[in-house]
């Protein structure tokens, strides 16, 4: 799996190089964002740009799933470590005879 995503990330950067190549000579473009109004700003940078803010997000995103996967791996462990120690209390326990009359009739063979 990481090989496919080393390969992907690695074409979609020789793609936006080449983009931002020949997009050079450009003018520019006008960008407004919220109260901003940006003028002549190159178009390469513009796709830098919101490339940059979608990884930044996605990385955030990543980061905060992987914080919660830990906790649950955490959590599920120490259940886990508690559920193996009460088993292994209920394996060394005597066993008891739990009949009324403190005997037990023989039943059926298993």
């Amino acid at each position: 799996m990481w090989l496919l995503r080393t390969i992907l990330f690695v074409a979609l950067l020789v793609f936006f190089i080449v983009v931002a190549v020949q997009n050079h000579d450009e003018q520019g473009v006008t960008v407004r964002l919220f109260a901003w109004t940006m003028l002549g700003v190159p178009l390469w940078m513009v796709m830098f740009g919101s490339i940059l803010v979608g990884f930044v997000g996605g990385l955030l995103v990543a980061v905060v799933r992987e914080f919660r996967l830990r906790m649950d791996h955490g959590r599920l462990k120490r259940e886990r470590d508690e559920l193996d120690r009460e088993v292994s209390q209920l394996r060394a326990a005597p066993l008891q005879d739990f009949s009324p009359g403190g005997h037990r009739e023989p039943g059926p063979p298993l």
